[in-house]
């Protein structure tokens, strides 16, 4: 798509950018989370009746939580750039190369 359609190249790249930024708080968020959840078993009193499956069970709950609030945000990160790629994929080769010559002009034409 960079050949035909250039400005792409900014969409993915502000893509790539949002899902890291929406990666790097996922799993900040994860960290406190599980880190809270382990404190949780270090209180003395707790500690008598523990096992290690309900810290296990507790970390799961954590990472089940984050999962179903990442993966939205990626499907809402991800949406307009499909649906922007799909249009340039159903459009006709003369429509696509029409599109490449015009941004080529503009682009030229700036310099």
């Amino acid at each position: 798509m960079y050949s035909y359609n250039p400005s792409i190249q900014k969409e993915l790249i502000d893509t790539l950018t949002e899902l890291k930024t929406s990666e790097n708080d996922m799993y900040q968020h994860l960290f406190h989370d599980t880190q809270t959840a382990i404190l949780v078993c270090d209180d003395k009193a707790k500690m008598a009746n523990y096992s290690t499956a309900q810290l296990g069970n507790a970390l799961r709950d954590v990472v089940l939580k984050s999962r179903r609030s990442y993966e939205p945000q990626v499907r809402g990160i991800l949406g307009p750039l499909e649906e922007r790629l799909s249009e340039l994929i159903r459009e006709d080769d003369r429509a696509t190369l029409a599109g490449a010559q015009k941004i080529g002009h503009s682009l030229s034409d700036n310099q």
